[in-house]
């Protein structure tokens, strides 16, 4: 791995121009691999007038695009309001979604409200889907998610982990994709942080088992060629950060459900919670982060994932990462 460092050569810009935004953490599935432990809705959770104040700061700093994600972000009694502010805005919106909501009635204002749609698909079949998702039920639903999203003109990404549980279904799953009318797919391994590290003897794949599955999915890549964008990535923790640390200018935020601003969810660093500044100040400090020599240490230090197994307190275990 590379070694990351405070590649900043540039004013910073006021606002970041990409926000993830964690609604919530309230999920009615149980994913093995889920790397925020998802479940219930935690108990300080940004009122409903409070998220709808944030994305109004988001529309006002003119912030180029945004995905919300949770939990599962249609569980949030605000998801449909902050939608349409964002959109009333002209900001791209994006979504992360199981899908297993998603009805003919809602997928016409999906389809109006985001222009990305991500929806998860573990198993090439229900058999290994549900028993990923821990949801009886869920793989049809997903399933017949993007269909109805399909019939709506929506843009679709089936996103996929890599768990040793799927292993051998892969193939089908790009296939299977293709024929619910996604447009691309991305199959990443787990992130071993929250539920996924307490699961990792049973769920992780090996370097070796990823170098094989990678010839396979080559060989799917050529096979679709632009019909169906595919991605992969053994290592998206690490990717993620230097794709990030690349830049000469930071540009992206994650916001937590509990309003916490911070350059990557899962690192204990904040710009303060959007509860009590506003996101221009919340930015301006994480931009001094990057003066931090102790923030790039603990960067360097997850010379894998398999890092955070290391961590006297694994993060998201225990509610929210920075209370």
């Amino acid at each position: 791995m590379e070694k990351i460092v405070n590649n900043l050569e540039l004013e910073p810009l006021t606002f970041p121009a990409y926000i993830n935004w964690e609604i919530t953490r309230a999920c009615n599935f149980q994913c093995i691999h889920c790397y925020n432990n998802s479940g219930k809705k935690l108990t300080n959770e940004l009122s409903h007038e409070e998220k709808l104040r944030v994305a109004k700061q988001l529309v006002d700093a003119k912030v180029f695009s945004v995905c919300l994600s949770g939990g599962e972000p249609i569980l949030c009694e605000s998801f449909w309001d902050i939608s349409r502010i964002l959109k009333d805005g002209k900001i791209q919106s994006n979504t992360i979604t199981h899908g297993y909501f998603i009805n003919e009635k809602t997928a016409s204002i999906y389809a109006t409200f985001f222009e990305n749609i991500h929806l998860s698909i573990h198993g090439a079949n229900s058999k290994t889907h549900d028993k990923i998702t821990g949801v009886a039920g869920s793989w049809k639903k997903a399933a017949n998610a993007c269909k109805l999203l399909k019939d709506n003109n929506a843009k679709i990404r089936v996103s996929t982990s890599l768990l040793s549980y799927n292993l051998k279904e892969i193939s089908d799953i790009i296939d299977l994709s293709y024929k619910v009318g996604a447009h691309g797919w991305r199959g990443s391994c787990a992130i071993w942080i929250g539920r996924a590290a307490l699961n990792y003897p049973t769920i992780n794949i090996t370097k070796k088992q990823y170098n094989d599955l990678e010839k396979e999915i080559s060989k799917k890549k050529k096979e679709y060629g632009k019909a169906l964008t595919i991605e992969y990535t053994f290592d998206p923790l690490q990717n993620s950060i230097i794709d990030e640390f690349k830049k000469k200018i930071p540009t992206l935020c994650c916001i937590s459900p509990v309003g916490i601003c911070s350059l990557f969810s899962f690192l204990p660093f904040s710009g303060g919670s959007l509860r009590d500044i506003k996101l221009e100040k919340a930015w301006e400090k994480l931009m001094q982060i990057y003066k931090n020599p102790n923030f790039f240490e603990l960067l360097n230090s997850f010379k894998k994932n398999e890092n955070f197994l290391k961590m006297k307190k694994i993060p998201y275990l225990e509610g929210e990462y920075f209370e």
